[in-house]
């Protein structure tokens, strides 16, 4: 999830929260107060009520009938409308347990005549004699009701005295204060979620356009830098971390270029060299025939002189014996001319 929603949904999620809370202590407040009210108003009615039934004389039981003074209560209810009339809510008067006089309701719509008091209000009237405050449940309805028991002269409890309130119709403020309240709140949700939408783009934005930039390689991008919040300075570095690489590979390319350019004379200066070296390797061939030749002349020369050197010491040799002859020949005609003379001497003697 990206970031711009994370921030969105999780600062909603903190206004929900924070809204949700809000509001449930205020109703649970306000539930408890208006409670409370309602009890307290219960208490106020009783004792109107009461004030009511003595203007008409003591309770008191005559032929199985509750009676006030001289009047009859049993299917009178001319109190009960009184005091709805002077306080609103629901009022009723009890012989023992049963209804004798009331302005309670049935679903019907005719009075709750002759039914009888259930629930924790009845053990606690008539079963100990006391006073009942708080929720009770009336024909399948919650009321916050006050019961009082009714004694006669001698303090024995004859009937109950019953005020109350349907709980449903005075909380029905409530309920549409609820309702508002909800509709406030889901209300406050959706503009918190506009606003925090803007803002955490608002607040992304930057990053957004960062990060995009990064991808394209966009070294030429710059952040707006207005502000003195950590996005701002973020902006900042980020911008000047562009320029420095933008320096780095203005650099970079200049020397790339400087290197390509020498690249290029080098590669120049190589062709040039290779057709020197051709060259050099073609007069190297052309010498080293001229050399082969040169040495095949020198060969034959050789061999040629080596014929001749072989022609003059077979002469010398044979002029070596010829001249072995000759002195011989030489020597064998000394010989002769000696022994010639020595006959020429022997002649003449």
């Amino acid at each position: 999830m990206k970031i711009e929603k994370q921030i969105t949904w999780i600062t909603t999620g903190m206004v929900v929260a924070t809204i949700s809370l809000i509001a449930l202590l205020g109703f649970w407040r306000m539930y408890e107060s208006l409670k409370q009210q309602a009890l307290a108003t219960q208490e106020s009615r009783i004792a109107t009520f009461w004030e009511l039934a003595r203007q008409k004389g003591t309770f008191h039981v005559s032929d199985g009938k509750l009676m006030a003074g001289e009047s009859i209560i049993n299917g009178n209810f001319e109190l009960p409308d009184k005091l709805k009339e002077l306080c609103g809510g629901t009022a009723t008067l009890f012989l023992g347990d049963t209804r004798v006089s009331t302005n309670v309701l049935k679903p019907d719509g005719q009075r709750a005549i002759g039914t009888q008091l259930k629930g924790p209000a009845r053990e606690e009237v008539l079963g100990k004699g006391g006073k009942f405050r708080g929720e009770n449940e009336i024909l399948g309805e919650t009321y916050f009701a006050a019961y009082d028991p009714i004694k006669d002269a001698e303090g024995r409890t004859i009937g109950i005295m019953y005020v109350g309130v349907k709980k449903q119709d005075y909380f029905s403020i409530f309920n549409t204060l609820l309702l508002l309240i909800v509709l406030a709140a889901v209300a406050a949700v959706v503009i918190s979620f506009i606003v925090m939408s803007r803002m955490a783009k608002r607040i992304t934005q930057p990053l957004v356009t960062m990060v995009q930039g990064m991808e394209h390689s966009d070294l030429t991008l710059k952040l707006n830098e207005v502000g003195n919040s950590e996005l701002t300075a973020l902006a900042r570095a980020f911008n000047r971390y562009n320029s420095q690489m933008r320096e780095t590979l203005e650099q970079f390319s200049r020397s790339a270029e400087q290197v390509a350019s020498g690249a290029a004379e080098l590669s120049q200066a190589s062709d040039e060299m290779a057709d020197t070296t051709h060259d050099l390797s073609r007069s190297a061939e052309d010498q080293r025939v001229q050399m082969d030749q040169a040495t095949q002349t020198v060969t034959d020369l050789m061999e040629s002189i080596q014929d001749v050197a072989n022609h003059a010491s077979a002469s010398q040799n044979a002029s070596s014996h010829v001249a072995e002859e000759v002195a011989l020949g030489a020597k064998a005609g000394g010989e002769s001319s000696k022994a010639m003379a020595a006959v020429r001497q022997s002649t003449q003697e």
